[in-house]
């Protein structure tokens, strides 16, 4: 009875392995039968407030005409994030041959986070012969087929672990590198809530500031991330350091 007990605990684990393993992948499939969604790849990381430009190829299965349409949807709680749909494409009757639908959208006012791009195909299979509107016969079948690939949204942050240091004439300024970053922002001001000014943008963690630096003067430093390529993104500013007094 414990062997027949532990073979059965066995297989219900394995088949449910394989459950989770099949839903995960059916979950993000870029390429069905007719449909390949070329962008973008599955799992691509952008961060909030770049452009996703997308492409896919779509093969009219039947004679028929129809519709593609192109939306987007938080993984977490399945609800619509860009509105119903980002775009719609139409099929007109007998088109066979690969139609490419392609356009681009915007991550500004999206939260990081996993998102799915769908491209989906709703389209007339049949009609019905009888049932004619205006001289036409209605369509009243209907094929559908989807397509999806997963998208990971990050949030871009700003360089941590800010450090400044007075010398002759010049305050050296240093910070981690931020994850995504293509290059640094840095301000300076005389007064700690006000009046920052940017002073330099550079692709390195270090930095010596020797502009119009006055002696026995303390400054004040802040830094933040930039990307660029697919739209520029700042982060936010890193938190504000105070030198010593310029010798």
């Amino acid at each position: 009875m414990k062997k027949t007990g532990f073979r059965l605990t066995v297989m219900i684990a394995l088949t449910l392995s394989l459950v989770l393993i099949m839903s995960a992948a059916a979950f993000a499939a870029p390429t069905t039968k007719n449909i390949k969604i070329i962008t973008p790849k599955n799992k691509t990381v952008y961060y909030v407030g770049e452009k996703v430009s997308y492409k896919a190829r779509c093969d009219n299965p039947n004679e028929f005409g129809g519709d593609i349409l192109v939306w987007l949807k938080k993984n977490s709680n399945k609800k619509t994030v860009w509105g119903p749909k980002i775009d719609d494409y139409s099929f007109a009757d007998y088109q066979t041959p690969g139609t490419y639908v392609n356009g681009k959208f915007s991550t500004k006012k999206m939260a990081a986070g996993n998102c799915t791009f769908y491209v989906k195909m709703d389209l007339y299979s049949r009609y019905d012969e009888e049932a004619e509107i205006e001289g036409h016969p209605y369509p009243v079948t209907r094929y559908k087929e989807t397509a999806s690939a997963v998208i990971v949204l990050k949030k871009l942050k700003a360089p941590a672990k800010l450090k400044v240091k007075a010398g002759k004439r010049k305050v050296t300024i240093r910070y981690k590198k931020a994850t995504g970053a293509k290059k640094y922002e840095i301000f300076r001001s005389t007064k700690k809530k006000k009046g920052y000014k940017k002073i330099a943008t550079t692709k390195k963690t270090k930095y010596v500031d020797k502009k119009k630096l006055r002696k026995k003067k303390k400054y004040y430093y802040k830094v933040r991330s930039v990307r660029t390529g697919k739209g520029k993104v700042k982060s936010a500013f890193s938190g504000r350091k105070r030198s010593g007094k310029v010798k």
